[in-house]
């Protein structure tokens, strides 16, 4: 377990049945990725994920991100200003939970798309009573499933 922690860059988890609870994950840049997990049946929880500074001014590429494994749980989170939130590119099933998604940002990319959740792999992923708050309504989504998966 990984718990109450603030952490500057990435968190990557690649060991299954890890939980990552009650920390603030910080970064930003056109490339950078807050939480990579690589492994099964993992639990982020009480986590807020947000570029560091003012709200708005910087943007991370990736929230959290699923890379591989299943069984990913998304519990009471507030994840925003990344230009995709959760990106969902795994094996098996997400669920996100009581979680906050807000405000999209391309900051650190301007030409990039903002998701709040992209979908490129898994299947079954379930939203429960989470919160997605997507502000613009042109070419960007609050959850962007993937045609070609």
């Amino acid at each position: 377990m990984v718990s109450n922690l603030l952490v500057s860059g990435t968190i990557t988890v690649a060991a299954n049945n890890v939980t990552i609870s009650g920390c603030q994950i910080e970064n930003s840049g056109s490339s950078a990725f807050c939480i990579v997990v690589q492994a099964s049946n993992c639990t982020i929880q009480n986590c807020t994920v947000v570029p560091p500074g003012a709200a708005g001014s910087a943007s991370a590429y990736m929230g959290v991100v699923a890379q591989s494994g299943g069984g990913l749980v998304i519990r009471s989170c507030d994840i925003s200003y990344c230009e995709n939130n959760v990106s969902l590119n795994n094996d098996g099933s997400t669920i996100i939970e009581t979680s906050y998604l807000h405000d999209a940002s391309a900051a650190s990319n301007p030409t990039g798309h903002k998701d709040c959740v992209e979908v490129y792999g898994g299947s079954n992923h379930t939203f429960i009573r989470s919160k997605l708050v997507h502000p613009f309504y042109t070419e960007t989504s609050a959850v962007n499933i993937a045609p070609w998966w």
